[in-house]
This record gives C-alpha cells, structure tokens and sequence, in this order.
C-alpha cells in the first residue's frame, strides 16, 4: 500500500550524504487535493455574489442619479431687472430658450440632469442673441435653475438704411425698433456712410459711439442746446457730427479730448456769436485750439 523510496547513499570527498526515507499515500494524496478545490471553488463562488452586488448597487445608484425625476431640472425661476424698458424680451422668451436647451439630450442621457446640465449653454444662447449689462445663470439643488438678467443702463438709436435699432455703447445691438417707438432719451446716430451692421453687432464705431454718449450727457446737463441727432459717416473715420436743433452741423475729432471740445463750442456760444451760433451753416472744432465756421 505504501510506496517505499529506499534512501541513498552518495560521497563526495570526506563528507557523507544520507537521503531520507519517505513515504506517499495515494488515497491521502486525493484526499488532499479534494478539500483544496473546494475550498477554492466557495471562495470564487462567494466573490462573484458580492461583485454582482456591488455591479446592482452601482447601476441603481448611477440610475437614481441620471433618470430619477428627482434631479431633473423643471423648475425655472426668471428675474429680469429693467433699467430703460428698452428690451423686448420678457420671461417667456426668457424660458422657452432654456427649455429648448434643457430639452436636449446629452449622449443618450437626459439634457435637463442637474448633473449633467451646464449653465453656460443658456448663458452663450443670451450673451448672443441679446444685449444684457448682467447674465447669471445658475442651478439650485436637486432641480431648480435661476436665470437673473439686468437691461443695459444706457442706450443708443443706431439708423442704417431707413431702420432703427437701440443698441449699446459697445455697438451691441438690442433690438429694432420702430420710429414711433423710440424714446427720446437716447441720441440717435445716424450712419449715412457704409453698411456697418453685421449680425447683432455695429463694426468700428466703438469711438464714436462713446463720444456721442458723453456728448449728449454734457449738452442736456448744462442745457445749452438741444441735439437733433449725431451723424457717422460724412466725414472721415475721425469725425462725429452733431446736429443742433434748429442750428449747425458741429464737427468733433473722436481722437481729442471731449471736454475740451465741448467747453470751445460753449464758449463760441455764451462769449462770441450768442444767438447768432443757430444761423451758422456748420462749426469745426476738430484742430486744436482752432474753430471754424461758416
């Protein structure tokens, strides 16, 4: 029954090697082996239950966070502030925008998550459609967003080709308007040069535009004239014209400083020419020291 391995003898110079005796039993060599597969198979048997549960728990929880209606954004709360009544858009625009957006699928997940939804696609829609001073769009935890915009504080009248638009003094365009709607207000510029809008947007008068703000500004604050309208576009690129009520064309240089320019055309009013200034055909201001007029 049992296998006897004999020992060996074996020399190698003085020292003596001696093999030791050893026995195997087949039936405990079985027996052995039997018990090890077992054990290994519970073991695998065990870790796959906990690995499925693990893989349930993380499906259920990424469910629970991308389709539970719990974080699905519905709710959407719009403030917007008026300043000059100016803007057409109201809360309905203002929504039917962000939904549009919220409607949209991301991958195959749902577009109005409160994960997976980013703000700044209703924010670029706005900034590029409209003319806002302020756009804060923001989500509130588990399915709220808050859309806070603020009208522009100051406007312009932009006339290109027999239409009307108010627009910012960064050239923004806010809308069109129609004559009968404008206000009285803001300045109105009147382009009888070039075609310069392109999109929502007025090319190259940034200079001018923000002359033409602080003149009016000056003008109807020391209530020396009335301004019928600013005109880009008949001159060079360096010249504004500013046409007073019922008098002259004034030429102003965009590059000079404002104030100067302003207190010589008071001073030709108040000291030299008085009433006389309204039967003038035009007043150049835009040399220096130096006024013409004719």
């Amino acid at each position: 029954m049992f296998n006897n391995k004999n020992k060996t003898v074996s020399k190698k110079g003085s020292k003596l090697y001696i093999g030791q005796k050893s026995y195997s039993n087949p039936y405990f060599k079985d027996v052995n082996k039997k018990s090890k597969v077992s054990f290994t198979h519970y073991f695998s048997f065990k870790l796959k239950i906990i690995i499925v549960i693990l893989i349930a728990l993380f499906f259920s929880f990424a469910w629970l966070l991308l389709y539970s209606k719990y974080f699905l954004i519905y709710d959407i709360n719009t403030n917007i502030e008026r300043v000059n009544n100016i803007s057409r858009i109201n809360k309905a625009d203002v929504e039917k925008i962000a939904r549009e957006e919220l409607r949209s699928k991301f991958v195959f997940f749902p577009g109005n998550n409160y994960f997976l939804f980013n703000e700044n696609k209703i924010f670029n829609r706005l900034d590029g459609d409209f003319a806002f001073e302020e756009i804060r769009v923001e989500k509130e935890f588990p399915n709220k967003l808050n859309i806070y915009l603020k009208e522009v504080g100051y406007a312009l009248v932009w006339k290109e080709l027999e239409k009307y638009y108010y627009i910012t003094t960064e050239g923004d365009i806010i809308n069109e308007v129609s004559p009968e709607e404008i206000k009285e207000i803001f300045p109105l510029i009147n382009n009888k040069g070039r075609d310069l809008i392109s999109g929502k947007k007025i090319l190259d008068k940034n200079k001018h535009l923000e002359l033409a703000v602080n003149l009016y500004k000056y003008f109807k604050d020391t209530n020396i004239f009335n301004i019928e309208e600013f005109t880009v576009g008949n001159q060079n690129d360096n010249t504004l014209t500013m046409k007073i009520f019922e008098g002259p064309e004034v030429y102003f240089n965009v590059n000079e400083n404002v104030e100067s320019q302003s207190d010589k055309l008071k001073l030709l009013r108040n000291e030299k020419l008085g009433d006389e200034l309204y039967n003038k055909a035009y007043i150049d201001l835009r040399f220096g020291d130096m006024i013409y007029y004719r």
